[in-house]
């Protein structure tokens, strides 16, 4: 960018740019979007510079769905009992639009692995369903309010590989199946998985997360 003052080049101004999506009234669901970059220069050594594409995940607001956003962009645990922060991660999710008047959107946490504990932010377990399932529930009054799950699994004296557990989100309607039908309806929303590396406790290691 050219500064008119000193009449150089200043190359390490950052650019803030702004991305939105346009509003349509289509049910698409989430998409991945590649925003891609190109270099145009007067400068021959600029010109035609490489940037990498961008990834921008674009959200719909015409069809019921989930929110899920892990910390950290991933979820990982040592096994433990202790409050130190490898023992625990967390992820949070809300809906993507206010269910209906009445309605009560219900979250259950189907898990591939019994090794694996799930708790509010205050370190609460979780409700569970008559078979022993995890659930968070939301209505009008908190549809828009992120509820967070946090991850951990339980010490035990059993040496184990490293596993990945996956836990499916699956999305319920106090209104489906009555003369109102739900706006939450689990045919449209899907069932969202979030995949947890399980690391023992046990056993000597070390953990490289990347940043």
């Amino acid at each position: 960018i050219l500064d008119t003052v000193s009449n150089t080049y200043v190359w390490t101004a950052d650019r803030t740019i702004f991305v939105r999506a346009k509003s349509d009234t289509a049910l698409e669901g989430d998409q991945n979007v590649a925003i891609g970059h190109s270099v145009i220069s007067s400068h021959a050594e600029v010109n035609g510079t490489f940037v990498r594409n961008t990834l921008v995940k674009v959200i719909d607001n015409d069809k019921p769905g989930l929110i899920i956003t892990e910390s950290g962009g991933a979820t990982s645990v040592i096994e433990g009992n202790g409050n130190k922060p490898q023992n625990r991660d967390d992820y949070t999710i809300v809906l993507n639009n206010a269910p209906l008047l009445g309605e009560e959107v219900r979250v259950t946490l189907n898990v591939s692995s019994t090794e694996v504990v799930f708790s509010d932010g205050n370190g609460n377990l979780l409700p569970r369903d008559g078979d022993g399932r995890a659930y968070l529930t939301f209505t009008l009054a908190n549809w828009n309010q992120p509820q967070t799950v946090l991850v951990s699994s339980p010490a035990d004296l059993k040496p184990e590989n490293r596993f990945v557990a996956e836990i499916t989100h699956t999305v319920t309607s106090s209104l489906n199946g009555t003369a109102t039908e739900g706006f939450f309806k689990a045919a449209l929303v899907g069932q969202p998985i979030v995949r947890v590396q399980v690391t023992d406790g046990n056993t000597a290691g070390v953990v490289v997360t990347p940043k």
